[in-house]
């Protein structure tokens, strides 16, 4: 299975993305529904599962931030750098069950797809859920996810069943050379 995590929105203190979801088409999962899948152009099929929130994505090749050199991280406060990175489940001493974790991040330890509300709370690890979309404003302008535990619980679940099949979870994460609206 292929989760691509699509940045799409960039603030000062956090980053705002959709996650995607290829399924290989070697089984049919019991947790999407079929109407909801599309065809994927190199197999399987796909569907945007939900909204991201994480830290700040820095500039880790480009130009550096001002105040920041180059590829400087900063503990709870930076997102990933982008790549693609597997993801298996592991037991957490934090959440006291089994993690969505991604293995293999270059300078980090422990980050995991989990739930969450608010910026404030990702603490380095990327929240999932549906962004609150507020009368007469932007998401971006405080984002908010709601549905956060079921979409957590519909990904974990998706996750459990890939692996119970024999497959690797890789997820993809991917930002635009321009950061532009609208959202996913």
């Amino acid at each position: 299975m292929k989760i691509f995590l699509k940045r799409i929105y960039l603030r000062e203190n956090f980053t705002i993305g959709c996650l995607q979801v290829v399924l290989s088409g070697k089984y049919e999962s019991e947790f999407i529904s079929t109407s909801a899948l599309k065809p994927h152009p190199r197999g399987g099929v796909w569907t945007t599962l939900c909204d991201t929130i994480e830290p700040h994505a820095i500039a880790w090749e480009d130009i550096p931030l001002i105040g920041q050199k180059r590829g400087e991280r900063i503990a709870g406060q930076t997102a990933i750098a982008e790549g693609t990175y597997r993801i298996v489940l592991r037991e957490s001493k934090t959440y006291k069950r089994h993690m969505p974790t991604l293995v293999g991040v270059p300078e980090f330890r422990n980050v995991v797809l989990r739930t969450g509300k608010t910026v404030e709370q990702t603490r380095g690890d990327i929240l999932v859920g549906h962004l609150f979309r507020a009368d007469g404003g932007h998401p971006s302008d405080n984002p908010r996810l709601e549905d956060s535990r079921q979409t957590f619980n519909l990904l974990f679940r998706l996750i459990d069943e890939a692996i119970d099949y024999g497959e690797n979870v890789w997820l993809t994460a991917s930002s635009p050379k321009r950061w532009t609206y609208p959202m996913c």
